[in-house]
């Protein structure tokens, strides 16, 4: 058994050493650079003074000057700048690039600036390249639209007839064809033809459909190298939904995931082939650290007589066909089955626990999640340096089963709140690591800052910034609502004035209608412009007079007041006017008077004091007698 793994490991080996070694390699000494100056489609029969890409391909193939571009000159570099480069001259069966397809057949590197920038579009007239280089290397672009107009429809994205090719950063998509007037459609991204060597590296082939093998199909003796790439998202209505293979393919770091297969009628029943990877009559297939999950039917097809080698890989759903053919080289995993994998490192009916589909610019990957059973289960013997997305091998004590190697994450919290910077796998983001006031779950306050990491600010806060006004009166000024001090409200940024002095009643300010000491009341509503009448005795009448009535001239005294009649005699302005008279006679005397005992008031009758009156009276009396009286008595009376 160790031997076998050896050689496995060595087959493996061999195939990323020469596909890598293929992605540096210089240019050849002996080469011309071509430069596409041009994103139209014509050739050197209507010379224009530009260089497409159609023109220079002829340029490279013949090693001849076309229009504007340069004589190729054996392995010849064409450099293709950012743009989409469509092709738009029909006719198919063609093979000398005058129509239709691409037709390749001299050593060449066609180099873009980017799969996401430079696109060679196919407009589903015919394929986009036809390969029959003895070396041929597409780089840095991608390749879409192909359609096959007349059987057989072999290739719609690339057909490689012949020779080497190396696909390296490139992403063939959406091209295709279903079965059509009872042809069908073979390798609806890539075929590769009997004889004929391919290497896909840091690739992606997705969305493209055929009858055999949506994303790829091998014909017997041809071979398909897959490093770090992925087979993604394509579908078939019969058998390989991501690849079929009927001659040999080699994988490593590479996924195969999420691909379809449709029913497919045979005349005695409906046979369904999983949508992932179909190894078909003597078709050979090695396969080290690859992902393959999420496919319909199931993820791994074995036909009689087919051979299946696995190493560190992992088949998320099940396996179906004839698995005597399916050999384990330990460290696998597989969902609901055993699929025939009988060593002791294998693990069965086990789950893998992975992410989602993850876009890994050119590829896509799907990566263990924390608990996955994948981690550190692959052993350490023969693993990758790299794994698909040239992530280092081992992370941890050992290799992970699988394309992909799981990365503990780093976990910084610079403030000690509990949240880390990073987010993912350290949960929710804290998006201030130097506040720990900041940090999810945290009170939004109002302070300009993203409190709670929701990505909004002070949203709790609708009223920042409206109009707003401070003070009464004239007093009052107008301002903008922003945050308080402590950042637990909102205020005012407007001062209030400085209040002036209202009043009294009768001063000017007191009729001006303004609020002038801001004390929210203006003119007559204004305490300090109210009419302010004293009236100590509680008589009805106040000192002031004026405006409080007629001038109480005593305000001690409640009978003294403008409301009074005059008392004549008493010395007293009872009705507070002096220019009344004094009134004659006499002045009434009181008849009793009221005293107050034990708190009753009981009325005494007044004693008359009639001492004066009775020595008035004596006084007459006498005056009376001595003129009555002869003079000689009255002198003695005297």
């Amino acid at each position: 058994m160790r031997s076998k793994v050896r050689a496995h490991l060595t087959r493996i080996a061999l195939v990323a050493i020469a596909a890598l070694g293929g992605v540096a390699a210089g240019v050849p000494s002996r080469a011309a650079t071509i430069a596409v100056d041009s994103f139209g489609d014509d050739h050197d029969l209507g010379a224009n003074g530009n260089c497409t890409l159609r023109e220079a391909v002829i340029a490279a193939n013949d090693d001849r000057a076309v229009d504007a571009c340069p004589a190729g000159a054996g392995a010849d570099v064409i450099e293709l700048g950012p743009g989409t480069h469509t092709l738009v001259i029909a006719g198919a069966d063609e093979n000398g690039s005058l129509t239709g397809d691409l037709d390749v057949f001299g050593d060449v590197v066609i180099r873009g600036a980017g799969h996401g920038a430079t696109a060679v579009d196919a407009g589903q007239l015919d394929r986009a390249f036809d390969i029959g280089s003895a070396s041929a290397r597409l780089e840095r672009l991608t390749i879409r639209r192909g359609k096959i107009g007349t059987c057989p429809f072999t290739g719609a994205g690339i057909r490689h007839a012949a020779g080497d090719l190396t696909l390296s950063e490139v992403i063939v998509e959406s091209s295709g064809n279903w079965w059509d007037s009872g042809c069908d459609g073979v390798g609806g991204g890539l075929y590769v033809s009997p004889g004929a060597t391919t290497h896909l590296v840091s690739s992606t082939l997705t969305g493209n459909k055929a009858t055999h093998g949506g994303g790829a199909f091998v014909e017997q003796t041809g071979t398909l190298e897959l490093v770090r790439s992925a087979i993604f998202d394509n579908e078939t209505h019969k058998r390989g939904g991501g690849i079929e293979v009927r001659g040999t393919l080699n994988a490593i770091n590479s996924t195969i995931a999420s691909n379809s297969s449709y029913w497919y009628w045979h005349p005695s029943s409906i046979i369904r082939y999983p949508g992932g990877l179909v190894a078909y009559g003597t078709g050979h297939v090695t396969l080290d650290h690859v992902t393959i999950t999420g496919n319909s039917e199931g993820d791994l097809y074995a036909d009689v007589g087919s051979m299946i080698e696995l190493r560190a890989t992992i088949i998320g759903f099940k396996c179906s066909g004839d698995l005597t053919g399916v050999q384990s080289l330990g460290h696998n995993l597989v969902g609901y089955q055993t699929c025939n994998l009988d060593q002791p490192t294998d693990l069965q009916n086990t789950l893998a626990r992975l992410t989602g589909p993850i876009p890994s610019s050119p590829t896509t990957t799907y990566e263990p999640l924390p608990d996955s059973p994948l981690i550190d289960a692959a052993g350490t013997d023969g693993c990758p340096a790299t794994d698909q997305r040239g992530v280092a091998r081992p992370q941890g004590a050992a290799c992970d089963i699988g394309a992909v190697e799981y990365v503990p994450p780093v976990c910084t919290d610079g403030d000690g709140d509990g949240w880390y910077a990073e987010g993912g796998a350290c949960g929710a983001a804290d998006c201030s690591d130097a506040d720990a006031q900041v940090h999810p779950g945290a009170e939004e306050r109002c302070n300009a800052l993203d409190d709670d990491c929701d990505g909004d600010l002070d949203e709790t806060f609708p009223e920042l910034g409206s109009a707003c006004t401070t003070g009464v009166g004239a007093c009052a000024a107008t301002g903008v609502t922003v945050c308080s001090a402590d950042g637990l409200g909102t205020g005012c940024d407007a001062v209030a004035g400085e209040p002036r002095s209202e009043g009294p009643f009768g001063d000017p300010s007191c009729g001006n209608a303004s609020d002038d000491d801001c004390d929210g009341a203006a003119d007559e509503a204004d305490p300090d412009c109210a009419l302010s009448c004293t009236d100590g005795d509680g008589d009805g009448f106040a000192i002031e007079g004026g405006e409080c009535g007629s001038v109480d001239c005593d305000d001690a005294n409640a009978a003294v007041n403008p409301g009074q009649s005059e008392v004549p005699g008493n010395g007293v302005d009872d009705d507070c006017d002096p220019a009344t008279p004094p009134q004659t006679g006499c002045a009434p005397q009181p008849q009793s008077a009221v005293a107050a005992v034990g708190g009753e008031r009981i009325a005494t009758p007044f004693v008359l004091d009639l001492g004066p009156w009775i020595g008035a009276l004596a006084l007459v009396i006498r005056g009376v007698r001595r003129r009555a009286l002869p003079a000689g008595r009255a002198a003695r009376a005297a």
